[in-house]
């Protein structure tokens, strides 16, 4: 049988790692509050064994459960396969050597060269429109300085009209 792929084995490490938490987690203390604190002064020894016996019990059928959904789901020959598939990439497709790399990592090398890519089309997109704003600034501060002007005289001419109107109301 072929070595265990190494998702497998990350994955694997993550689930112990999540158990050792959980039993962190536990204490013996938080365990013997259960039975009231008078029974474990009187029987604290015999609820440390108890103890014990509970998080290896616990613990080693968390890991066969852990071990019969894998072979349910076929997961480690699933996982292979994956391996394989990125193995058939060609060197730098991703941006990194996918052998021994962690799936975040090989993931970030492969967005890193699509947002470069994306950065290189938006950076064209760009220039362009600078572009295009070159050929349209001209006529724009022309239509401004016309706007202005129009401006300017409405401007002249109101103040014109309200010239005769106060020496229409005062006569």
């Amino acid at each position: 049988m072929a070595a265990a792929p190494v998702r497998y084995e990350r994955m694997k490490e993550a689930f112990k790692k999540l158990l050792d938490k959980s039993f962190d987690e536990f204490t013996f203390e938080e365990f013997a509050s259960e039975f009231g604190p008078e029974f474990g002064r009187t029987h604290r020894d015999y609820l440390l064994d108890l103890y014990s016996q509970f998080v290896q019990t616990t613990r080693s059928n968390s890991e066969l459960e852990f071990e019969e959904i894998v072979f349910q789901n076929d997961l480690k020959e699933k996982l292979m396969g994956l391996e394989r598939l990125i193995e058939r990439q060609p060197e730098g497709s991703c941006g990194v050597s996918t052998a021994e790399k962690m799936p975040a990592d090989v993931v970030r090398g492969a967005t890193m060269k699509i947002k470069g890519e994306e950065k290189e089309r938006l950076t064209k997109w760009l220039a362009e429109l600078e572009k295009e704003n070159d050929v349209l600034r001209p006529q724009v501060e022309q239509k401004l300085a016309e706007v202005t002007k129009v401006s300017s005289n409405l401007r002249v001419r109101k103040q014109g009209y309200d010239a005769m109107l106060l020496a229409a109301n005062n006569a």
